[in-house]
């Protein structure tokens, strides 16, 4: 009894030590667990904020992948336009690199052509000096004779008004007139015009100037003709031949003194503007080069444009201003022109008979404003503006002439044909010269007939009560044939 005691003693011990240690131990798992349940709630506050985040870094991430492939595009374009002008920037660097070529070869040709320009300039103004000096000599002495001359005449005169006395029935001739046929021809000027005045201006100006300075003068252009006291054409020389010096200054050229340029003045502009342009119509000329009008222009001014015949090969030759042939109608012999007077330099340009006229017209006239500017030119009597002013007209009449073709100085063999040339074509050059109209009407005599090569420049309207027609002014219209019930009108 006492050992089943004992052992259930030992038994109940060992149970409640085990007891003991369970409920130790399940004390423990219940902390362990509660600790658990903690970490476990922690853990799952924590997968809930990753999952969050996650969430958040997925759609930036999303809108960064969209952004990158926005960038993506972009640059791509940015490189395909790189490419683009890049390409560009290569062929503009090579046309760059052409045009600086270019520019530098012209600027060479261009300094290269003015420094033997310059050379040529020097040489011709030394050449002139020369010549004038010479020519002043010559001057003086033909005014020395003139004197004595004019002396003798004097004596002459009395001499014979003593033998003879006054002579009946003798031919008397007037100021500004001449008598023909026994009838009195006179030319009446109008001085109510605007170019009138500027004239006066200019001659007066001109004069108070020679008067002021002549001898201050250098190298100055001296022309002389053959009727060089009454303001007559180029066309022969005084003293036995052509004299004339270039100048380095017409028309503000490079003045050589203090004086106002000439190309100032309102009437030598008006010369410029309606006469010498529209007669020489550089503009226009096919076988000049830019520079080559400029030079061309200069030297007609100046007084250094020379002219000489020349002949011609078995090829043809084909005008410089106007591009048609020179010779027409089997003519071997031409004429060519140069802007200086040193042949082994200068070009030779050759005309036909039509630009010949314009070209020589325009020298006389340019050579008749170089003697009023010099004082070269004077005339007898009272009244020197007048009889200048009348000179000029004249001077642009010739011009007129000259650029519609006419041919000054051809005798017409009736006065009834005169008559019709002065009736077709004089009142053309009143109306589009004096009232700067741009159509013009041309009357005839009645039963006369008018052929015209261009009809689209004829209006076609008959004018009322008259025989005459209504023309276009602008197309450069000439007179090519007038005979007795004929009118030949040519355009262009």
């Amino acid at each position: 009894m006492d050992v089943v005691e004992s052992g259930v003693s030992r038994e109940f011990e060992v149970l409640s030590t085990k007891l003991v240690a369970s409920i130790e131990k399940q004390a423990t798992l219940e902390d362990q667990m509660h600790w658990t349940d903690a970490a476990l709630d922690r853990a799952k506050t924590r997968i809930s904020e990753l999952e969050m985040a996650q969430r958040d870094c997925v759609e930036r991430m999303a809108n960064v992948l969209q952004e990158k492939r926005g960038a993506e595009e972009e640059t791509q374009a940015l490189m395909t336009r790189l490419v683009e002008e890049t390409r560009l920037r290569g062929q503009a660097e090579a046309e760059k690199q052409a045009i600086e070529k270019e520019l530098e070869d012209l600027t060479k040709t261009l300094f290269e052509e003015a420094n033997q320009m310059v050379t040529a300039a020097q040489h011709e103004r030394d050449r002139a000096e020369r010549r004038s000096m010479q020519l002043q000599a010559q001057l003086e002495e033909a005014e020395k004779l003139q004197k004595s001359q004019q002396k003798q005449l004097e004596e002459l005169k009395g001499l014979l008004h003593a033998v003879t006395g006054s002579a009946a029935g003798a031919l008397r001739t007037g100021e500004n007139g001449e008598e023909k046929g026994g009838k009195r021809v006179r030319r009446v000027f109008r001085s109510d015009i605007a170019a009138f005045q500027e004239f006066q201006a200019f001659f007066s100006t001109v004069n108070v100037q020679k008067r002021g300075g002549e001898q201050g003068g250098e190298g100055q252009s001296v022309q002389t003709a053959q009727n060089g006291q009454n303001g007559g054409n180029g066309g022969g020389g005084g003293l036995g031949g052509p004299v004339r010096v270039s100048s380095p200054s017409f028309f503000g050229l490079g003045s050589p003194t203090g004086t106002s340029s000439f190309r100032d003045w309102k009437f030598i502009k008006r010369c410029i503007y309606e006469d010498i342009e529209p007669t020489l119509r550089l503009d226009s000329a096919p076988g000049l080069s830019w520079l080559a009008r400029r030079t061309m222009f200069s030297a007609i001014l100046e007084g250094q444009l020379v002219i000489e015949p020349g002949k011609v090969g078995k090829g043809g030759i084909i005008c410089s201003l106007c591009g048609n042939s020179c010779t027409e109608e089997g003519n071997r012999r031409v004429h060519r022109f140069r802007t200086s007077e040193a042949q082994n330099t200068m070009k030779f340009y050759y005309l036909c008979g039509y630009c010949l006229r314009r070209v020589r017209s325009v020298c006389d006239f340019a050579g008749f404003l170089r003697q009023l500017r010099d004082g070269v030119w004077r005339a007898e009597g009272d009244g020197e503006g007048i009889k200048a002013w009348e000179e000029t007209v004249r001077l642009r009449e010739v011009m007129f002439w000259s650029r519609v073709g006419a041919i000054e100085g051809v005798e017409v063999a009736t006065e009834e044909r005169q008559q019709k040339r002065v009736g077709a074509v004089k009142e053309l050059y009143r109306v589009y010269r004096v009232y700067g109209m741009s159509k013009a009407y041309i009357l005839f005599s009645r039963g006369t007939s008018v052929r015209v090569s261009r009809k689209d420049y004829v209006y076609g309207r008959r004018l009322s009560g008259l025989n005459g027609i209504e023309v276009d002014c602008t197309q450069g219209l000439r007179i090519n044939k007038v005979t007795n019930k004929v009118v030949d009108i040519v355009f262009g």
